[in-house]
């Protein structure tokens, strides 16, 4: 975009469109439309410390866009060029065909200079304060667009030719950043090298399927950036692991139950239920098993009684029995008190959110990346939906029939879940010891394959119109969390894998369960407990009674 700039004066005459007219008339508007937004916040009171400073960036960032495109009318595409004179100024207004769209630019800019030399804040660096706002607008503009946000700038890409503009002169005048590796917000001048590159090529081809993609893998990237970056220091020091004699676990049944059961079993209309678990905590012949992935939920609990609730119940209920891997990386049963477990999980919560962040990646533009491999429009992609839930895991995984056969299998699993090996690869894959990161990379490739094809996948609706309910990209308030939980599902359904039962209250989550452990080949049975039964534990009585 910024060589289209230089080599045609900041004029578009593919596109017709004067670029300094554009800046000139456009700019102002959004300026403005922020200002009239941080007015009204302030007089509704949201003045908390974390409120003013992202209102004070936003306010710099608009302040300097405007300073540093003021130089656009000294450009001589502009009728008003040379200004810098009052005479040469009124001259050169009475040639400009909107001479209004530049009186406004200067009372904006006046008007933003007014409220930060307020606030004393009316220094900018002019290449800092952009770049520290200009990759998310982009970003953001980029993503409103992909979701076919109902909005006449983004349908018009009024918007986005905007942004191309401003990203052009910036370039042009300010230059590269050649100090981005030693600045501790550095990771904004790649972003905006990448929001630029995806811009440039969308505002050429205006293919949202392939930005969106684009976009999907670069945000896939970031957080594992951001993952590898934080620093989680776990010694010896922070386990007080018992091990757990053989002989006596081998007189034992297992079961491990998910969040979702712990919550029923505090329901107060739940007595029957309570007391069977109680029960069966008590029994010679069971062994309830808990594991970290509890106590990360736990830490997600936003009060802090249920917290202390919730810990005092999976300790009473289990014992202090605790799945988790050995020295050596395999699965194992020790005693370790709950609380011990919860402080190393107060360390892993950051490194935990960027995980949750990469669960709700791994659902953009995932169906847009299933249809572009497979070649499928959006009405082969749901009748082959439809196909795909009526079949079981055995003719999913390994097909006997039309639906979709291992080669599609396999694609997908190579060029979207990032498995290295094929399908047939994991039939009977826990039948041998396997450590816990192997059953985990094999739980997720046929987790993220069964999201792909949306098979026993969780009813998750996109949004096709902007909404102030949605909080992730693509996905409604009101499905977040239900995507976020997807991490730890996974890692339920690992950690059960050392037991014979794995009990859930979400029927989806048995049913993946149970597609997952029959394929993989490991011995753990899903029980689906029904919390809206009269009786939840029915299910659990059955199964204990069959065995």
């Amino acid at each position: 975009m910024s060589e289209r700039m230089d080599k045609q004066g900041y004029q578009d005459t593919d596109a017709n469109i004067n670029w300094i007219c554009k800046i000139c008339k456009d700019l102002p508007h959004y300026a403005n439309e922020y200002l009239r937004q941080w007015e009204k916040e302030k007089v509704k009171g949201n003045n908390n410390e974390i409120t003013q400073r992202i209102g004070i960036i936003q306010l710099k960032y608009y302040y300097a866009l405007l300073h540093l495109l003021d130089g656009i009318h000294k450009y001589p595409g502009c009728s008003i060029t040379g200004y810098d004179t009052p005479e040469h100024t009124v001259n050169a207004v009475k040639k400009c065909s909107t001479p209004e769209c530049f009186n406004n630019y200067c009372k904006t800019y006046n008007s933003f200079a007014a409220i930060l030399k307020e606030k004393g804040s009316d220094q900018v660096s002019l290449k800092c304060d952009i770049c520290a706002v200009l990759p998310y607008a982009i970003w953001g503009d980029l993503d409103m667009n992909t979701k076919n946000m109902h909005c006449e700038e983004f349908q018009s890409n009024k918007k986005l030719e905007l942004d191309a503009a401003i990203a052009g002169y910036y370039l042009k005048v300010i230059g590269p950043c050649k100090q981005w590796a030693e600045c501790p917000n550095g990771g904004q001048w790649l972003d905006f090298q990448k929001s630029c590159e995806l811009l440039d090529e969308y505002i050429k081809t205006k293919d949202k399927a392939k930005l969106q993609i684009s976009m999907n893998e670069w945000n896939k990237f970031s957080i594992i950036d951001n993952m590898l970056n934080t620093g989680v220091n776990i010694s010896e020091r922070d386990f007080q692991r018992m091990d757990i004699p053989s002989q006596v676990l081998k007189k034992k049944t297992l079961m491990y139950m998910d969040f979702g059961v712990y919550q029923a079993y505090e329901d107060k209309d739940k007595e029957v239920f309570r007391a069977r678990l109680d029960d069966y905590s008590r029994s010679e012949k069971i062994q309830f098993v808990y594991s970290p992935t509890h106590m990360e939920e736990v830490c997600r609990m936003g009060d802090c009684l249920f917290r202390s609730k919730r810990r005092d119940n999976i300790s009473k209920i289990c014992g202090n029995c605790e799945v988790l891997p050995g020295k050596e990386g395999f699965l194992k049963l020790f005693t370790e008190p709950v609380d011990i477990c919860y402080k190393r999980a107060e360390k892993y919560r950051t490194l935990n959110q960027h995980a949750e962040e990469r669960e709700c990646v791994a659902f953009e533009a995932l169906d847009e990346k299933v249809c572009k491999l497979l070649g499928w429009d959006k009405k082969e992609a749901e009748r082959h939906r439809k196909e795909f839930s009526t079949l079981a895991s055995i003719q999913l995984f390994d097909p006997q029939n039309d639906a979709i056969g291992n080669e599609c299998l396999n694609r997908i699993l190579y060029n979207i879940c990032g498995s290295p090996f094929p399908i047939e690869y994991f039939k009977d894959y826990c039948k041998e010891d396997r450590t816990f990161s192997e059953i985990r990379d094999a739980v997720c490739y046929l987790s993220l394959l069964m999201n792909a094809l949306g098979y026993h996948r969780n009813k998750i609706e996109k949004r096709s119109k902007f909404t102030h309910e949605a909080l992730y990209p693509t996905y409604d308030r009101r499905f977040y969390r239900t995507i976020r939980s997807g991490y730890y599902d996974l890692d339920h359904i690992c950690y059960a894998s050392k037991c014979n039962y794995f009990i859930t209250c979400d029927r989806i989550l048995s049913l993946r369960a149970t597609e997952i452990y029959s394929y993989l080949g490991c011995k753990t049975k899903a029980i689906y407990c029904d919390k809206n039964a009269s009786d939840p534990s029915l299910s659990i009585v059955a199964a204990l009674r069959e065995k």
